[in-house]
């Protein structure tokens, strides 16, 4: 074990990747408390809704842009 990384995470001794008990107390340990800060998953919290058009509207052009520059290479 000496030739691993310093600071790289290393699971706990016999710990098996197949135990659903070892996930679950996995898991447990990276879940925020229940009564911890609350985080949107919502883009409108984050931004306007002229934001996320011009966002929407920019990443069409460019899949349409993509889309022709693939057929073109075909």
């Amino acid at each position: 074990m000496e030739d691993v990384a310093p600071g790289l995470l290393l699971p706990p001794p016999n710990w098996n990747p197949y135990s659903r008990a070892a996930w679950t107390e996995l898991q447990q340990r990276f879940r925020p408390p229940p009564n911890g800060p609350s985080i949107s998953n919502r883009l409108r919290d984050y931004a306007t809704r002229e934001e996320i058009d011009t966002v929407v509207t920019a990443l069409q052009l460019r899949r349409c842009e993509l889309s022709v520059q693939a057929r073109g290479a075909n």
